[in-house]
């Protein structure tokens, strides 16, 4: 995506206090995401990973995995 990184979008002046509370689900075609430890997107409020190339019904897992509270990278 052109523009900020994967982490620095979610850095950005509009992920504030309005926005912090909502978990996110990161698509990224960067395997050296996945090798970082889960704590590093913690404060990010990133509640899991997705490598980009996935099938309709994994992102569908995902989101109602996180969505019911049971998220986690």
């Amino acid at each position: 995506m052109p523009g900020p990184d994967d982490i620095g979008a979610l850095r950005r002046p509009g992920a504030g206090p309005a926005t912090r509370g909502v978990p996110v689900v990161m698509m990224t075609a960067n395997l050296e995401m996945f090798v970082r430890p889960p704590a590093v997107f913690d404060h990010l409020g990133i509640a899991d990973l997705m490598q980009e190339r996935f099938e309709l019904h994994e992102l569908i897992a995902m989101v109602d995995r996180v969505a019911g509270g049971g998220g986690g990278t």
